[in-house]
C-alpha cells in the first residue's frame, strides 16, 4: 500500500467514525480525542487529518453525502426499471436482452 492510499485509507476511517459518534453522541460527543479512540488510532491521529472541529464535520459530511447520492441512485433506478438489477446508473440505458 503506498502512503498516499494509507492516508486516504486514514482519511477514511477518520471521516466513517466521526459520523458514526455525530449519531451516537450528537455534536458534542465529536472530539479529535472521541475519534482516535473509537477508530482505534493512537492519540493526535485525528488531529494531523483535520486540525479544527469544523474541518473533522467536512469529511463526514461530504461521507454522508456520498451514501445518501448511491442509495438515491438506486433507489432511482429500482423505480425506473423495476425488477432489473440496478448496477448501471441511471444515466445510462438499461441492458438490452440478446
Amino acid at each position: 500500500m503506498s502512503v498516499r492510499s494509507a492516508g486516504a485509507a486514514r482519511a477514511d476511517l477518520v471521516a466513517d467514525t466521526a459520523l458514526a459518534l455525530l449519531a451516537e453522541r450528537g455534536m458534542r460527543g465529536l472530539t479529535h480525542r472521541a475519534v482516535d479512540v473509537a477508530a482505534g488510532l493512537p492519540q493526535g491521529s485525528t488531529s494531523n487529518v483535520a486540525r479544527t472541529r469544523q474541518a473533522l464535520l467536512e469529511p463526514a459530511v461530504r461521507r454522508l453525502a456520498d451514501r445518501e447520492a448511491r442509495v438515491l441512485r438506486w433507489t432511482r433506478c429500482r423505480t425506473r426499471w423495476p425488477g432489473r438489477s440496478p448496477w448501471w446508473t441511471p444515466s445510462r440505458s438499461p441492458p438490452t436482452a440478446r
